[in-house]
């Protein structure tokens, strides 16, 4: 570990917010962290670790799996549902239950976004009205409605959760990634003897479309009095790939400042390419990938990402008829957390956005697609009459 990383493991602060920079072994610090603490104390210590998704849930309990007996771990959701079907087992709407009703996707999003927001300016509308009565009528309840009734069984019924309200410690990670809703929860479920720690990168806040809210980071340091500690050392990224990634995000207004610092000794490379066609950049791409290939890159080490579907169809149609077909195609969304040996950001184009925060939030996908890259990043659009903006903001000198 290096010197800042052990500095976190050893913090003794009963609140810490640690700005985690991408690359930076913010997961290997949270179960150094964890594993010390227990060591240190006695047996009957109580670790309680939150995370957003079941992939990063199950790596935790994985690497934790020697000390389990002492520590809970469960994604948001799978906490509130413990509490909950305590008093009644909570019936949840699920993709078979989407197939009723006849919101578009787009709409049911905006709608649980409205409500983890809290936005009740949209609650009138009409898709919210319908969803509304839909989940009346099944006797169903969204997430959002499982977070809500999870808080107020634990603000309300304190002795009957006594057990959820006894934590010695409590992690959160991706905290970037909160809801309102969520750092309520936080706030109940810290009592005057637990410790909190929780680590986050608000670079990567990439989920407003779902409700996430980029005041809480601000909100948990002034509620809980957290001390700050910064984690910008990054091991995963050559430097070519952090000078321009720190040089677009640096775009960003308000942001919680800190600069990529690159470990690796290696340069990398970084390249941009314009084309006339869709045809032109998959063929390019294919081109590249048999090329690693030959140089001795595996195949699982090279992803293609883009912003949207419809920018890799051409290329997952061409893909589809060579041996190339297993080759990780995803969406930046789908990206995050991962890392490559190579990438290929593909389709890059300017967003329709409406206001400053939206073009931040696109700004944070393309930092968080540029940082899944190790070694080689290539970059490439369709020439129209502008070239993209964010491409523009990286200021390379070479394009092709």
């Amino acid at each position: 570990m290096d010197d800042k990383q052990q500095r976190v493991v050893n913090a003794e602060e009963k609140s810490i917010f640690l700005l985690a920079g991408a690359g930076s072994g913010k997961t290997r610090v949270l179960i150094e962290r964890v594993r010390q603490l227990l060591s240190k104390n006695e047996e009957n210590t109580s670790v309680l670790i939150l995370s957003f998704t079941v992939k990063s849930v199950m790596e935790l309990k994985n690497r934790l799996s020697k000390v389990l007996d002492n520590v809970y771990i469960s994604t948001f959701h799978g906490l509130c549902y413990q509490v909950v079907s305590r008093v009644n087992k909570p019936k949840l709407l699920d993709e078979s239950y989407k197939t009723d009703l006849t919101l578009s996707d787009e709409e049911i999003t905006q709608v649980q976004a409205d409500k983890r927001l809290l936005n009740y300016k949209n609650m009138r509308t009409k898709p919210f009205i319908e969803y509304h009565n839909f989940l009346l009528k099944n006797g169903l309840i969204d997430y959002i409605d499982l977070e809500l009734l999870a808080l107020d069984y634990l603000k309300n019924n304190q002795n009957q959760f006594v057990d959820f309200l006894q934590f010695d410690y409590i992690f959160v990670d991706e905290f970037q990634d909160t809801s309102i809703t969520q750092f309520e929860l936080l706030k109940v479920l810290k009592s005057n003897k637990s410790s909190i720690f929780a680590v986050g990168d608000p670079d990567q806040s990439i989920y407003k479309f779902r409700g996430t809210s980029s005041k809480v980071i601000d909100e948990y340091q002034k509620y809980f009095n957290a001390k700050t500690y910064i984690l910008d050392y990054n091991y995963r990224s050559c430097e070519v790939i952090t000078t321009h990634a720190n040089r677009l995000i640096n775009n960003n207004h308000k942001r919680l400042k800190k600069t990529l610092i690159p470990k690796r000794t290696d340069m990398g490379t970084l390249s941009i390419h314009g084309y006339q066609s869709s045809d032109l950049e998959s063929d390019f791409v294919i081109t590249q990938v048999l090329d690693f290939i030959n140089r001795g890159i595996k195949l699982k080490e090279i992803a293609v990402l883009y912003r949207n579907h419809y920018q890799a169809v051409t290329l997952k149609q061409k893909l589809e008829d060579t041996y190339l077909m297993d080759l990780t195609v995803l969406t930046f969304h789908q990206s995050k957390g991962l890392e490559f040996e190579v990438v290929f950001v593909i389709g890059v184009r300017d967003s329709k956005v409406s206001s400053r925060k939206e073009l931040e939030e696109e700004r944070r996908l393309f930092f968080v697609a540029m940082t899944r890259a190790k070694t080689h990043l290539m970059i490439s659009y369709i020439k129209n009459q502008n070239k993209p903006r964010f491409v523009r903001e990286l200021k390379h000198r070479n394009e092709t």
